[in-house]
């Protein structure tokens, strides 16, 4: 309303995206606030429940936590971060619990009830948790309602977001979709790639989005990282076909040094040319370290390249070779596996 025209030869669109709040009762208190009004709490809570064990549910877990809350995650699914490495999901809620997190996987809110200052939630079969403030973390949609770009003919999905191709063009050829909006990944950095493609392009230029080595950064504590597929997207993908190795950080140097020995780095390839699928990373700074599995798979470098490569002593970074020996049965710092005993016939 009241708002100025402007007219274009190209255009981008980069809306973002809105917190989901799902048709729970209850859940319209002010205490029941998104990650935007968790941020704008001037107090800790003394007692949190976190309504969602996926990323931002889990992130914001971690930091109240270290800040002094006693956390509760409800989450309706059997596992945290239920789209990153299965290994990787087991080893936070472990260390989630030892933290003092509590979990209830495989349950559902079934309503919130405000009295006295403080909410009881319900949820599973009768189940109650009583807390002083309540997150939604359910997911996010894209922003993509009252803009009119459907009547200019550009396809859209109210719940995946804009369709967009490699280019991040959209069915309106001069119109291009960056970001939340676009449905791809709700990431800050895809979106700062997606913009530079979608730019680019509307420039006369030909530039796509690689979606290979895309980093999967999750900083809760331990901080998780992953890029590339996933071991179980690997062995959907490539069957029996699939090494993978394991290299704690209990083996690192450097992290013993840090006293920060928590987790592991995982390495996944394929048999026949060897060619690296992925790193799945549990630990100290693996948000940094990921870094080097992304050129690596841009490069469509093979484990051998990243197992023989030369890595500073003592780094962190040396546990991502590491684990590419295990996973060729060459580990240097870890004995080797037993093999099974022969058995007579």
């Amino acid at each position: 309303e009241n708002g100025e025209d402007v007219s274009f030869k190209q255009a981008i669109v980069a809306t973002g995206s809105f917190p989901l709040r799902p048709p729970i009762p209850g859940l319209e208190s002010e205490r029941c606030v998104d990650s935007t009004g968790l941020l704008d709490q001037t107090e800790v809570p003394r007692r949190l429940v976190v309504l969602g064990g996926g990323i931002i549910g889990c992130e914001f877990a971690s930091i109240f936590r270290r800040f002094g809350s006693e956390v509760t995650i409800i989450e309706m699914l059997p596992a945290l971060i239920p789209q990153e490495d299965a290994d990787a999901s087991k080893e936070l809620a472990k260390q989630f619990g030892r933290r003092g997190i509590t979990l209830q996987l495989e349950k559902q809110c079934t309503g919130v009830e405000e009295k006295d200052g403080s909410l009881t939630v319900a949820f599973g079969d009768g189940d109650t948790v009583e807390c002083d403030l309540m997150l939604l973390s359910v997911g996010r949609g894209p922003l993509v309602e009252g803009l009119g770009l459907e009547e200019i003919g550009v396809e859209l999905d109210r719940t995946k977001g804009i369709a967009a191709d490699e280019h991040r063009r959209t069915t309106v050829p001069h119109i291009y979709a960056v970001g939340d909006c676009a449905g791809y990944w709700q990431l800050a950095h895809t979106a700062f790639r997606e913009g530079e493609v979608a730019a680019e392009n509307a420039m006369g230029h030909e530039a796509v989005v690689d979606s290979r080595g895309v980093p999967r950064p999750i900083y809760t504590d331990p901080e998780i990282a992953g890029v590339g597929l996933t071991e179980a997207e690997a062995r959907e993908q490539y069957g029996d076909d699939v090494a993978v190795g394991v290299f704690p950080w209990v083996a690192n140097a450097r992290a013993v040094m840090q006293n920060e020995t928590v987790g592991w780095v995982k390495s996944i390839h394929e048999n026949r040319y060897g060619e690296l699928l992925g790193l799945v990373m549990v630990g100290p700074h693996v948000t940094d370290l990921i870094e080097a599995g992304v050129v690596a798979l841009d490069a469509e470098s093979t484990v051998e390249t990243v197992a023989d490569g030369m890595a500073a002593h003592p780094t962190l970074s040396e546990a991502i070779k590491e684990a590419g020996l295990v996973a060729l049965g060459r580990a240097i710092h870890l004995p080797p596996k037993k093999r099974a005993k022969a058995t007579a016939e």
